[in-house]
């Protein structure tokens, strides 16, 4: 059978419903995600939130910075490097965020903040995290060291890449109550948190309740996740859940630089078969520069123990007071409970844990043969992603025709100047329910405005 493919929005509600065009690229996470960055970085550019003395604060920075890396450069080119890197990063991401909690302070108080990092490592690549804190009682604080208790809003969103390539944002709102044990105003602090956390992609839903600690020597916490949602199909023949799990740890300071972190945990099976896996985790993080993290990580579980050594590069987002320096193995027992921040973000709090498992889809003998867009935009030129997809998994290999044509928005995508008129084939597997094909689009630099595409697909006869 043939079938005409007009995007997953109905087109009354969306009239551009097939365009392909340079600019518009961006999905819905990835457009989260830039939103909020957005807030930490361009908003306070805007005339109603920069004040002409912030302004000037910033411009006078920049040419500090300019001449300190120009004379690095007279010196050698490593020193050039370092100071591009420190002062480049600090100027990019500190003064934007800067600005952000600068303004987020006269309206909420001294200890609003926005707090974030971005990391790589060879085994899970870039991830990114961005936090904003916004404390309910608005009246500043004397110090740090008369605050008895605290209590905030956080909000935040974690993106990653899963096995298989995708990029994920994962969504938290939660609410934090954290006060001192004694009336010291050094004495040690105890947390709760009540946390909900979605995936934007997949819909994914789970509460996280917890409790932490901290103290002189270092830190505690007792996390549990709840899954709210069940078995959710996200790509070709495979499902997810969220995973329900239990862990509890413990982090000491042996140094300024030098921690020792150990964790209990009970987590459900990634297979999903709804078994339990118990174990537990030791690790020793040295971090010589606030940028760089070596550690060592022992894991014990139901199976077998496993080993692991990383080199993690994490450049925080958020100001500071001075440069980041080389810190080496720091110094024993600085630290202390009155020095632990009451209104400082919940950690570990990050991305959804998930099951996986092949879709559990009814076999029968009727299969309807169906096609649609991978995204909703493509530059001119670019190649356009179609999924042919049946609705049970195929008993044998079917092989498929596809095909572009114009699109019925206006204006409709032209063949031979926007994509060649030529059938093409693909198969979709046994036993699977759906295959993806990458067609090459004909690059039109005289396009004027987006164009709308249309697909057909029907079965090989």
């Amino acid at each position: 059978m043939t079938n005409k493919h007009e995007n997953q929005h109905d087109k009354a509600e969306n009239p551009n419903w097939t365009k392909f065009a340079i600019a518009h690229r961006m999905n819905r996470p990835v457009l989260l995600f830039s939103l909020a960055w957005v807030f930490s970085v361009v908003l306070p550019w805007r005339p109603s939130f920069a004040e002409s003395n912030t302004v000037d604060r910033l411009w006078e920075s920049s040419l500090n910075s300019a001449r300190s890396c120009e004379t690095a450069f007279n010196e050698n080119t490593r020193s050039a490097s370092l100071c591009v890197l420190g002062d480049g990063i600090n100027s990019l991401f500190d003064k934007g965020i800067g600005l952000a909690e600068e303004q987020g302070k006269e309206t909420f108080g001294e200890n609003f903040r926005i707090t974030g990092d971005m990391n790589w490592s060879p085994d899970v690549g870039s991830t990114g995290g961005l936090d904003m804190v916004t404390p309910f009682s608005f009246a500043g604080d004397d110090g740090l060291a008369a605050v008895r208790s605290a209590s905030f809003m956080q909000q935040g969103v974690t993106r990653w890449r899963d096995g298989f390539g995708a990029m994920r944002n994962d969504l938290r709102h939660g609410v934090v109550h954290r006060f001192r044990l004694s009336d010291r105003p050094d004495s040690d602090i105890l947390g709760v948190s009540s946390f909900y956390l979605h995936s934007t992609e997949h819909g994914h839903e789970v509460l996280a309740l917890g409790l932490d600690w901290f103290g002189r020597w270092g830190t505690g916490e007792l996390r549990y996740f709840a899954p709210t949602t069940g078995w959710r199909t996200v790509r070709s023949g495979h499902e997810e859940r969220p995973l329900e799990g239990v862990e509890l740890g413990t982090r000491l300071n042996l140094t300024t630089t030098v921690d020792l972190s150990v964790t209990g945990y009970r987590w459900e099976a990634e297979d999903g078969s709804g078994d339990m896996n118990r174990g537990a985790r030791m690790g020793i993080n040295w971090r010589p520069h606030p940028w760089l993290t070596f550690d060592t990580t022992w894991d014990g579980g139901n199976d077998d123990d496993a080993m692991a050594a990383g080199l993690h590069l994490s450049i925080p987002l958020g100001p500071r007071t001075k440069k980041p320096r080389w810190e080496w193995f720091g110094v024993a027992g600085s630290g202390n409970s009155g020095s632990a921040d009451m209104y400082q973000a919940v950690p570990d709090i990050g991305r959804i844990r998930v099951a996986s498992r092949s879709a559990q889809v009814p076999v029968s003998d009727n299969q309807q043969v169906t096609a649609r867009f991978v995204e909703p935009s493509v530059g001119s030129g670019e190649s356009v992603n179609v999924e042919v997809m049946v609705a049970e998994p195929a008993q044998d290999d079917i092989t498929v025709i596809v095909r572009l044509e114009p699109g019925d928005g206006a204006p409709a995508a032209v063949a031979g100047e926007d994509f060649v008129d030529e059938p093409v084939e693909t198969i979709i597997s046994k036993g699977t329910v759906s295959t993806v094909i990458s067609i090459p689009l004909i690059r039109n630099d005289g396009m004027q405005e987006p164009r709308s595409l249309g697909v057909t697909v029907s079965v090989a006869s």
